[in-house]
């Protein structure tokens, strides 16, 4: 890969910053771009600069106004509809629009290592699905060999932290750069929420010993 494996815009000292990962480490940059729109008329007291651009709608020159901001919620909190514009692209896409060779700087350009990963849960007697109290019963995984391996309770086992445990070692050594799974939103929110109930760090799970984020989608 000839780009980073991922990059994400974070806010660090009231000014945005570009999280970016690639070859197992992390790397914060300062944005080399901030966050900006257009008007076509002056926006109260807003420092902003002019700018003499061809209008699409007569292919003429005209002038401008130009507003930068430390953060993208600045940019959210000061932008007005139907009269501001180019106030809602993304950041990471603005960046890339205004430099187009900036991800190409960090590229990820070792193989992925790719964790195809699968688990089935402890559902109990009438319930048709299990929650965050019921125990992982196994987890079934494979990497970029596609040698399928397992940890599983045996039948009358109770408690799932040992198995939890066994996992954590192997993921550990595989170092995932990509986590492959059926759905999302249950086999890795439940692998961590079981370690929580089970008082297991889930920072083992991180390539920067952070916690990983539960939470929304």
């Amino acid at each position: 890969m000839n780009v980073p494996l991922s990059v994400s815009p974070i806010v660090k000292g009231g000014k945005e910053k570009l999280n970016i990962w690639f070859n197992g480490k992390q790397r914060v940059i300062d944005s080399p771009i901030k966050p900006y729109f257009y008007s076509n008329e002056k926006i109260s007291d807003l420092k902003h600069t002019e700018v003499i651009a061809k209008a699409l709608s007569k292919y003429k020159d005209k002038k401008f106004f130009k507003y930068e901001f430390d953060t993208r919620a600045d940019l959210v909190k000061n932008r007005i509809s139907g009269v501001t514009f180019e106030d809602n692209i993304p950041f990471l896409l603005r960046n890339r629009i205004d430099k187009p060779d900036l991800y190409t700087k960090f590229p990820h350009s070792k193989e992925l290592t790719f964790l195809f990963l699968d688990i089935e849960q402890y559902t109990k007697p009438n319930d048709f699905f299990p929650g965050y109290e019921d125990r992982i019963i196994s987890i079934s995984w494979c990497t970029n060999d596609r040698k399928i391996k397992s940890v599983f309770l045996k039948k009358d086992t109770t408690s799932d932290k040992k198995l939890l445990r066994l996992f954590i070692e192997q993921y550990q050594k595989i170092n995932p750069d990509v986590i492959v799974v059926y759905n999302k939103g249950y086999d890795i929110p439940t692998i961590l929420n079981r370690c929580i109930r089970n008082k297991i760090d889930t920072s083992k799970f991180s390539k920067n010993n952070v916690k990983p984020y539960i939470g929304g989608k």
